[in-house]
């Protein structure tokens, strides 16, 4: 799945459904993963994706890095939690050190470090066999990949979770109330699904 999450704007009814959500895979609708890795290979194995927030950034590079253990690579995913970070994290630190030839660290949220951290960090990171990173803005790793929230996109992401009103959706009006973050608009129609099956089960009630 193209997508990363962010939190809902309320309880969702049907808790199972957003585990689906959050267990989607990568949808391949404006990249393939031979074709990010064909790049990646080009820039040196040093490279960037680059996208707003909810665009697919996370996802894409969990992806990117099953393609990149094809290639004879072993993943070292780290990721950072939402907002700017004033510090380094111990564990980046320690695995970026200790990174080999044989590895690609997969850095999620390296344009929340502050500039210090990055400079370290790309530094310290060349001992590794490939770097990726992922950014909501240019940054000085190469640009491998950017991301966009469509509705068409989106569309095609509420056909995989199956939602058996799929085809009465409004996944424009969707995409603009969580301002364009693909998750967060998953999360609304599932509340929007789960909202329509207890008013369903409330009429049957009813009646």
């Amino acid at each position: 799945m193209q997508a990363a999450l962010s939190r809902p704007t309320k309880q969702l009814s049907n808790p199972l459904s957003l585990k689906r959500i959050d267990a989607m895979s990568y949808i391949a609708y404006e990249y393939e993963m031979q074709e990010v890795a064909f790049r990646l290979r080009r820039h040196g194995y040093r490279g960037a994706i680059c996208g707003p927030k909810g665009s697919g950034k996370s996802v894409m590079i969990q992806a990117l890095g099953d393609e990149l253990m094809r290639h004879g690579l072993s993943p070292l995913p780290l990721g950072l939690g939402e907002g700017k970070h004033k510090a380094l994290p111990t564990e980046w630190r320690r695995t970026i050190r200790k990174a080999r030839p044989a590895d690609a660290l997969l850095l999620d949220g390296y344009d929340l470090l502050p500039a210090w951290a990055r400079a370290w960090v790309w530094l310290a990171s060349r001992r590794a066999g490939a770097v990726v990173v992922t950014s909501h803005h240019d940054v000085r790793f190469k640009t491998l990949a950017r991301p966009k929230p469509t509705a068409a996109l989106l569309q095609r992401l509420g056909e995989q979770l199956h939602y058996a009103a799929h085809s009465a959706i409004d996944y424009d009006t969707a995409l603009k109330r969580s301002k364009g973050d693909l998750r967060q608009a998953l999360r609304l129609i599932c509340q929007q699904e789960a909202d329509a099956r207890t008013r369903n089960t409330d009429k049957r009630c009813a009646g």
